[in-house]
């Protein structure tokens, strides 16, 4: 006896990646502003690499939330920011202890965000992805 039969392909990527964000990530190094183009806000994990000599540390500003780092830095330092985590490392090593105590830990909002360098002896570099609702 004859029968019918149908088939269905489809690609199902099984990243980590929530259904509320972008499968491909933003990656940007100082931008004038970052924009996020979701209708939600976004955490990025920002880096920040020495290129000269900061004896007190650095501070960079996006939107209104600013993060600050006491610590000194010398050129070739790695400094990671992860905002929704709030954690900092440099050069591969909990550096929490140097997070300011008042620190704030800058999200992305809707729209486009400001950035503001305490010096330009660091280059900031964001990787995030935009979330939808």
């Amino acid at each position: 006896m004859p029968y019918f039969a149908q088939a269905v392909e489809f690609d199902w990527p099984l990243e980590r990646v929530g259904w509320w964000e972008d499968i491909t990530a933003t990656d940007e190094t100082d931008p004038v502003f970052f924009r996020n183009n979701g209708t939600l806000p976004c955490f990025p994990v920002y880096t920040c690499t020495i290129t000269g000599a900061l004896a007190t540390g650095l501070t960079f500003t996006i939107g209104s939330k600013t993060f600050s780092y006491t610590g000194a830095l010398v050129a070739n330092d790695v400094l990671v920011v992860d905002a929704e985590a709030m954690t900092v490392t440099r050069n591969g090593t909990s550096a929490m202890a140097y997070a300011a105590d008042d620190t704030e830990w800058p999200e992305l909002v809707t729209g486009p965000n400001y950035l503001t360098k305490s010096s330009s002896n660091f280059t900031l570099r964001a990787v995030y992805r935009n979330r939808y609702k």
